[in-house]
């Protein structure tokens, strides 16, 4: 009984982990960045300075979840502007969104994707791609859940 007991303690926790989702910016910047290479955090100095997600010879990325498309856009546009004189000109302005996204809410962001002229890529979850950050934060919430059943 005991023995069966705990084949269904590890059966559930690897349940878990098949279905877990990560849910940090980061995770998907790793996940992207090891699919296309590049560099992450590049600089962008001037009046306005931030770090564009990815920059590789090609693109210049903005990672984000969907529900902040609209920091997305405006940092991707505001990079473009202040890379418009310099190498990065000619690259290929994109936004990788991560999340859930209704099939309403993705005609609007294809829209403003095409008014602006970046590339849109969506990327609904990531299941097979974890860092070693969001499994701390995956183990961080189990124990608060696990805490919470105990009580």
């Amino acid at each position: 009984m005991v023995e069966q007991e705990t084949i269904n303690k590890e059966q559930a926790e690897e349940i878990k982990n098949l279905t877990y989702i990560p849910v940090r910016e980061n995770t998907y910047q790793a996940y992207l960045h090891d699919s296309i290479g590049g560099t992450r955090e590049f600089h962008v100095s001037g009046p306005y300075p931030g770090r564009v997600d990815i920059v590789t010879d090609q693109l210049v990325v903005e990672v984000k979840r969907v529900a902040d498309f609209e920091k997305a856009f405006g940092q991707l546009l505001r990079y473009r502007a202040q890379l418009q004189h310099t190498e990065h000109a000619n690259k290929t302005y994109s936004i990788f969104l991560f999340g859930n996204v209704t099939p309403a809410e993705r005609g609007i962001l294809e829209s403003m994707a095409q008014m602006t002229n970046f590339q849109l890529l969506i990327h609904k979850d990531l299941k097979d791609y974890v860092d070693e950050d969001e499994l701390a934060i995956r183990d961080k919430i189990r124990a608060v859940v696990n805490n919470d059943n105990i009580s």
